[in-house]
């Protein structure tokens, strides 16, 4: 935050801390102004995870015209666009009746305490752009379901049982189970081993590794939880004891599949699919935890998804706690900004089919009373560079932008900005200017 204050002040504009040092302001301002629009993006990342091939994670790269790095595309670039736009608007005069706000926050991927800040703090503008998400732009985000489950009996022989990020971003992609050393043990699970799932003896204890495909939490399609690799070879290993191999199959049958078969919350609607992932889980006390992050549109219910996991727990002789809602929202396709700014997008790319879109995952636009869409920080201008399967996007090891896709987004952005004023102050047809 302090960082980005110095680059906001360095291009001539004044910033403004929350009291709380959780967000900064930068605002530009015509001599008569009417109406705020503003410009929304986060500093913070998810966990920089230790999967990475091509650079260390805070050790950004340009390579073939790719940027990778963490955070180059969620969501520092939704920053770094939001400044260059209030550059063009005040460098180019550009005829824009409306003040501009920039909000720059730092606890987008762990609470958006930032954004409940801001609403406190300040009156939410007109109507904003939420540079977090991708083109042509979202009006609608999934609501969010965090909980965590505890199996009420420990282990007897599994020592450890670890893997995925606190953050709960993401799908655990990596994880690791100990046990007590024994050359029946080890044997048995040696005959379980794959490219995915490794066996190693270390310090008098066994130690199974699993390498899955992470995946942003919202989006699991193609996902491979790693607790269910280490579940699927110890939930069928005869050596291990019958308590913790009954504990086993019950991990293996809640994270082999991610539409909330398992705890029978399925459901379709305009926002897609429902999704339950398993994020994170470790053993505490001796009993294994382990958190989920279920995502669902708005003809779901929180109450009647919190009934079915609670019943489905107490059936597997679990427990369920720190259940969490962050709500949704969702936007007519025929509000004027939205139909506006399409008209924007269709215009700049041709793609005169365009639609908006709903969003599975959750940006700052759920916290704007309606008054905000989510769009991109980059446009796909050409194929993406080889890389494994689970990396290089949002969440992912090897996260990259293409850096022409990123200033072809800071311009996209821009006209959409000057076509929201135009829509605030009743000018709806299109302009060149």
């Amino acid at each position: 935050l302090d960082r980005f204050a110095a680059m906001c002040r360095r291009e001539g504009f004044s910033v403004v801390n929350s009291p709380s040092d959780s967000y900064l302001l930068a605002v530009w301002e015509p001599e008569h102004y009417e109406g705020t629009l503003g410009l929304f993006s986060h500093l913070d990342v998810v966990a920089a995870g230790n999967d990475w091939d091509i650079t260390a994670p805070f050790s950004p790269l340009i390579m073939n015209d790719f940027l990778f790095g963490r955070g180059v595309s969620d969501d520092k670039s939704g920053a770094v666009i939001s400044l260059y736009i209030l550059k063009m608007v005040r460098d180019l005069n550009l005829a824009v009746k409306s003040r501009v706000l920039l909000f720059a926050g730092i606890n987008e991927e762990s609470g958006m305490v930032d954004m409940d800040d801001f609403v406190k703090e300040q009156p939410i503008p007109d109507f904003s752009l939420v540079l977090d998400t991708a083109f042509p732009l979202y009006h609608g985000n999934k609501s969010i379901l965090t909980y965590r489950i505890r199996f009420s009996t420990p282990f007897e022989e599994i020592l450890s049982f670890s893997g995925g990020l606190p953050s709960g971003g993401a799908v655990a992609g990596q994880a690791d189970a100990e046990l007590p050393d024994s050359d029946d043990l080890y044997e048995s699970l040696t005959q379980k081993t794959t490219d995915r799932l490794h066996l190693m003896r270390e310090h008098g204890h066994i130690i199974l590794h699993a390498d899955g495909v992470s995946t942003h939490g919202a989006l699991p399609e193609g996902s491979l939880n790693a607790g269910y690799l280490l579940a699927d070879a110890l939930a069928d290993c005869p050596v291990l004891c019958q308590h913790d191999r009954a504990i086993m199959k019950k991990v293996k049958e809640m994270l082999g599949r991610y539409y909330g078969e398992f705890w029978g919350i399925e459901h379709t609607d305009d926002f897609g699919k429902t999704t339950c992932v398993c994020t994170y889980f470790t053993i505490i006390d001796g009993q294994l935890n382990l958190s989920f992050n279920v995502r669902f549109g708005w003809k779901q219910t929180a109450e009647k998804i919190k009934t079915a996991v609670r019943r489905t727990a107490e059936d597997c002789g679990c427990t369920v706690s720190d259940m969490v809602i962050k709500q949704g929202y969702y936007i007519s396709p025929d509000n004027p900004y939205v139909t506006a700014l399409l008209d924007e997008y269709r215009n700049y790319t041709g793609n005169m089919s365009a639609k908006g879109v709903l969003n599975a995952g959750g940006t700052y636009a759920r916290k704007l009373s309606g008054k905000g869409v989510e769009t991109g920080t980059w446009l796909w201008r050409r194929p993406a560079p080889p890389l494994k399967p689970g990396h290089g996007h949002v969440h992912q090891p090897d996260e990259f932008i293409d850096i022409d896709g990123f200033t072809g987004a800071a311009e996209l952005n821009a006209r959409m900005l000057f076509r929201a004023d135009r829509v605030l102050h009743g000018e709806r047809e299109h302009s060149d200017e």
